[in-house]
């Protein structure tokens, strides 16, 4: 087995170890120890699955359905999933005496730097602590608001339900402890501000405050072009998504039901462009044309170097550089002043061609199981794809088949679809052709497949 084990390809290797994670975290819900009761095996699974990739899909009410050492097992692996399984495991590959031979060390050098949001050329256990370091920082500091939030509001266990919400949030998992997500605290400032700042934070990824940080002390002339690139989405994307929902939605700019103002607007602007997934608001209840809105920045996703899933920001980013440079009839991709690599932007296109393909083919089978559905299924497929976690209630309804689907795509979204397929067809990455997480001589932007 050890001998078979060292014949895998890096990625083979770090696809076995998440799906090991996977089915001990599947079985360990399944003990009548860790559930309630009344839930099915493929409901456990689908649990572990939607934690471990911190997607907040769920098919069962997770306050109902676990008792608190359920709860305990399911923010572990919300936690191993959103502080980088890929990170963590690829300095184990390079630590551990197993498999480092002269001929293999270059090869998981490049991987892990590559892939895995590991600086180039940098001190991998050095960068892991930091990370370490960053991570539980701001959990502890969101879950100590969050405890106090939760307490004025008259929560039962208060401080456990802020240190859940406040490592959900930064994982952008969007698990709770809830009946319906953040509903009931729509017009909470204090709740509404710490999830969206640490939605941010997670999204955003240690590698952009990194940067900015040297920046800012003088350590680099500028800012990387994937730093820039990361801002100037996220920034058109808050403000198209909040601007949006807040003029054009009936449901926000009406009064209606509640007041929902400007706060909630930009809490699901948030929420919806981080791959959180939290909601305040009731999705099932905007317009088509705000779903659908929100279904296109669930594609696109957050940064490569944060907790956040979809394409990825730079990768539409990249696409749209090329998009430019084709109608200009330009021989560069150009993207901010930098320019692109060709290899990167194939990548870049690669990841977009095939995240399509698999939205299509999957929403596809959805609706045949769902013949009476309308946007939903499609709404559900993007966001279990993207890891989001957002829902019009469909994946409550969907049958086995469904959710074995779904299931499947969070697993594609959290690990990588070009990054899965590589796997699968024993291929290695390597620096000159995969991601990478800095920016090369000519400007190269990080994709992450």
């Amino acid at each position: 087995m050890i001998r078979l084990f060292h014949r895998l390809t890096p990625l083979q290797k770090l696809l076995c170890g998440y799906l090991t994670l996977l089915a001990l975290g599947w079985i360990l819900l399944n003990l009548p120890v860790f559930h309630s009761g009344g839930s099915a095996v493929i409901d456990h699974l689908f649990t572990a699955t939607s934690a471990l990739t911190t997607t907040g899909l769920t098919t069962i009410n997770v306050a109902d359905s676990y008792s608190f050492a359920g709860e305990i097992v399911i923010l572990l692996l919300l936690q191993i999933g959103g502080i980088g399984y890929m990170s963590l495991a690829g300095w184990l590959l390079l630590e551990s005496h197993y498999g480092l031979k002269s001929r293999e060390d270059e090869e998981k050098e490049e991987m892990v730097e590559s892939d895995y949001t590991v600086p180039r050329g940098s001190d991998h256990r050095s960068f892991l602590i930091k990370l370490l370091g960053f991570t539980l920082a701001c959990e502890a500091i969101g879950a100590v608001i969050l405890s106090v939030a939760f307490s004025a509001h008259g929560e039962e266990l208060p401080v456990w339900k802020g240190i859940f919400i406040a490592v959900s949030a930064f994982c952008t998992a969007g698990l709770h402890l809830f009946d319906s997500s953040l509903h009931g605290f729509t017009d909470n400032v204090s709740v509404n501000l710490t999830v969206s700042a640490l939605s941010l934070a997670g999204s955003f990824g240690f590698l952009f405050f990194v940067d900015v940080y040297d920046r800012l002390l003088g350590h680099t002339k500028r800012l990387g072009v994937s730093t820039r690139a990361i801002f100037l989405v996220m920034a058109v994307s808050l403000v198209g998504v909040t601007a949006t929902l807040m003029f054009y939605d009936p449901y926000f700019n009406t009064g209606g039901e509640v007041d929902l103002g400007l706060m909630a607007g930009a809490f699901q602007a948030i929420s919806t462009v981080s791959t959180t997934g939290f909601s305040t608001v009731p999705i099932d209840r905007l317009s088509m044309a705000s779903t659908f809105l929100l279904t296109i920045f669930m594609f696109i996703g957050a940064s490569p170097s944060g907790t956040g899933g979809g394409i990825k920001n730079t990768t539409a980013a990249t696409a749209f550089a090329y998009l430019v440079a084709v109608v200009r009839r330009k021989k560069d991709i150009v993207l901010l002043g930098a320019r692109l690599s060709q290899k990167r932007v194939h990548l870049a296109m690669a990841l977009l061609v095939v995240n399509l393909i698999l939205v299509l083919v999957a929403g596809f089978a959805l609706l045949v199981g769902t013949p009476d559905a309308t946007f939903a299924p499609i709404f559900e497929v993007v966001s279990a794809l993207g890891t989001v976690g957002l829902s019009l209630g469909a994946t409550g309804e969907v049958d086995a088949g469904g959710k074995v689907l779904l299931i499947a795509l969070m697993i594609l979204g959290r690990l990588g679809t070009l990054s899965v397929i590589m796997a699968v067809l024993g291929h290695s990455p390597n620096s000159a052709e995969h991601a990478d997480s800095g920016d090369g001589d000519d400007g190269d932007i990080a994709i992450e497949g």
